[in-house]
């Protein structure tokens, strides 16, 4: 049904509107408009209910950098350097922005002060900070459902059956279920990204009428339908404000992921090629007030071959903090109290992982990664639609048909398509690939899935609604899967080891001493022991950063070594273990000065030679027969064993996860 402001906008100038009145229902979406009676309020409400029951009965493992890049320096800023965090090598070499991790240091110190406020007991305290974080970025995940669910609003209409299909899938996804509620930048980048899209002014990407020479005035936009009336403002001066939402935004998500700017580059030229002359004077000057145009020149700068790091002499006047970029000036003065220097992480994390290739260390992948896997992960059983949309956007968008000179949404779709087209195609020159670096493209693909998706379901057919329930049935099975199921036991385990220090009352004769003799960063760290009298060791895997690229494939970490032999590694890393336990005195005063005079790096880990036994190790079960013949004689026995996962593409993770315990 077209509103009558759209009619009396649909007349042709000569005033023959008997042609255009007889057209009109072909103007309204095959989509159609329907009530369901849902308001922003609501739907904003009942997402947050849903994603914080999401965060908080997530129980498996997914990526290291969940806990290592975002929890651990952060539970550091809040707690001190002796409190047991583990900083990583990036860290200490600044490729991290402090934005992130500054975040949850607060999120931290604000449920640290409510516990002691409310007298909670130690275990209680835990718990609060196990929640803490996790509720948090359940807020970051409402963010990217509703603004997805919003921006499908203003593309297909508010009452659309195509935008209540995109809102469903945001909440069903099991992509969403799984990955929206961790503490990974990845996640945070891609609710910034879906509201950043929701602001930015599409209205200034359409056709205009033939007497619009984009000669610096409004310009005029086709409203032929009711898609167009609901983009277009009253006011242009109104988008303004709106414009400049959108670009912090973009820039926040940039600092927290330097890729990010791929999202922004065919979407910003797309713009300045379409709006008119007043439109590209305002997008330039917001875009540099906030920081944006900062951001972008820097990484095509850094992200040239010819860019050296010791070569760049004016380096430090890119860097500055403009007075009027917003977002770069908060973001390095974060930097500098965090790290001490002057120091911008988003040309240190290219330089370091593209520059320097090492990324490589942390695996390599075909080219063809994101389209085999990266994709069908993402979208899962709405892989179908996705495509099917992209190829129609795409090629509609080629043959400049009459739904994209004319339909606003047309335009819309057909841009983000070639946003899709561009970041996954630039993203797969990067030989090492993940599927989360994806995970700002979820929204456009989830919008563009619902319209073909709408369209099917809108033909009814017993077939089909049972294809939608088998389809509902395999969402929620693979959702319980990767949150309940598969690598679940290394959370289980360092949650037993919590509870085990709880238990023994956390005296000091009592002290609870964990090896974790596993890949590195298999398990979560401080932000799940919680506990600083819990100390704990585990083998590392430091990339080869002063190593040159022609000695790098001969590099081994420390991971690697003990993988290699790991009875010659106990041997030589680890006291002997006979004159430990056979000395005639226990675990009496040589086990504690041997205990006291181990080396340790700063953040209180145990490193180097002649290592004290500690009271746990834990292993993968791959390791089971080897440590029944290292520790046979000695008072070690298997106290625990966690279900971890059915299979794993790592062989050294396979099985469960053991827990060798001594008295």
């Amino acid at each position: 049904m077209v509103s009558p402001k759209s009619s009396r906008q649909s007349k042709s100038p000569s005033g023959n509107d008997r042609t255009k009145k007889t057209s009109q229902p072909t103007r309204v979406p095959q989509h159609g408009v329907r009530r369901f009676g849902l308001s922003g309020e609501h739907v904003f409400l009942l997402l947050l209910a849903f994603r914080i029951a999401n965060a908080l009965t997530v129980k498996t493992f997914f990526q290291p950098d969940e806990y290592y890049q975002s929890l651990e320096p952060a539970w550091r800023l809040a707690f001190g350097p002796k409190s047991g965090a583990w900083i990583t090598w990036e860290w200490r070499n600044q490729l991290r922005s402090s934005l992130h991790p500054v975040l949850f240091a607060g999120i931290y110190r604000v449920a640290s002060i409510v516990s002691q406020l409310c007298n909670l007991t130690p275990e209680q305290r835990a718990a609060v900070l196990l929640a803490a974080p996790k509720v948090a970025q359940a807020t970051f995940a409402v963010s990217l459902d509703f603004f997805t669910w919003r921006l499908a609003q203003r593309i297909y209409g508010p009452e659309s059956v195509a935008a209540f299909t995109t809102l469903a899938l945001t909440v069903l996804s099991p992509w969403q279920w799984f990955c929206s509620t961790r503490t990974l930048s990845n996640c945070i980048e891609a609710a910034l990204t879906s509201a950043a899209l929701f602001f930015w002014p599409w209205h200034w990407n359409y056709a205009r009428t033939s007497n619009d020479d984009y000669g610096g005035g409004r310009g005029r936009v086709r409203k032929g339908d009711r898609e167009l009336d609901i983009l277009s403002p009253l006011s242009r001066l109104g988008e303004v404000p709106r414009l400049r939402t959108s670009l912090l935004l973009a820039a926040m998500a940039t600092i927290l992921r330097p890729t990010n700017i791929l999202v922004w580059i065919p979407l910003s030229l797309h713009t300045l090629w379409k709006a008119s002359r007043n439109e590209k004077k305002i997008l330039i000057i917001e875009a540099i007030c906030s920081g944006f145009v900062h951001k972008l020149l820097l990484f095509f700068f850094l992200s040239s071959p010819k860019c050296s790091y010791h070569s760049l002499g004016y380096l430090p006047k890119l860097t500055l903090p403009h007075r009027r970029s917003i977002v770069a000036t908060t973001t390095a003065l974060l930097d500098r109290w965090y790290y001490g220097i002057w120091t911008f992480p988003p040309f240190r994390f290219l330089h370091f992982n593209i520059t320097k290739d090492l990324a490589v260390f942390y695996g390599t992948n075909r080219a063809d990664y994101y389209l085999t896997e990266g994709l069908p992960l993402l979208l899962m059983a709405a892989l179908p639609f996705g495509l099917v949309e992209l190829y129609s956007s795409l090629t509609t968008s080629i043959r400049r048909s009459t739904d994209t000179t004319r339909n606003s949404g047309g335009w819309v779709r057909s841009t983000l398509a070639w946003v899709v087209v561009f970041v996954v195609g630039s993203l797969s020159l990067i030989s090492h690939k993940e599927a989360r670096f994806l995970y700002p493209l979820l929204p456009p693909l989830l919008l563009l899935a619902a319209r073909p998706l709408s369209s099917f379901l809108g033909k009814r057919s017993i077939w089909r609604y049972i294809l939608v329930v088998l389809v509902l049935g395999f969402n929620i099975g693979a959702s319980y899967y990767t949150t309940q199921i598969h690598q679940r036991g290394v959370i289980d385990v360092v949650d037993y080891l919590r509870t085990q220090h709880e238990q023994s009352g956390g005296m000091p004769d009592n002290r609870t001493s964990v090896a974790f003799l596993m890949p590195c960063h298999s398990t979560p760290w401080r932000s799940h022991l919680i506990y600083p009298e819990v100390d704990a060791w585990a083998l590392t895997c430091e990339p080869p950063i002063d190593v040159p690229a022609s000695e790098r494939a001969d590099y081994v970490d420390e991971a690697d070594i003990f993988y290699s032999s790991p009875l010659i590694w106990l041997k030589s890393s680890m006291e002997d273990i006979k004159s430990r336990f056979h000395d005639g005195r226990g675990d009496g005063s040589v086990a504690k000065m041997k205990y006291e005079s181990q080396s340790r790096i700063e953040d209180g880990r145990v490193t180097g030679v002649g290592r004290s036994w500690p009271k746990y190790i834990v292993t993968f079960e791959a390791l089971e027969t080897t440590m029944r013949v290292f520790l046979r004689g000695s008072p070690y026995t298997l106290c625990k064993k966690f279900f971890n996962t059915q299979t794993h593409d790592d062989k050294r993770r396979k099985g469960d996860v053991l827990v060798w315990c001594r008295p």
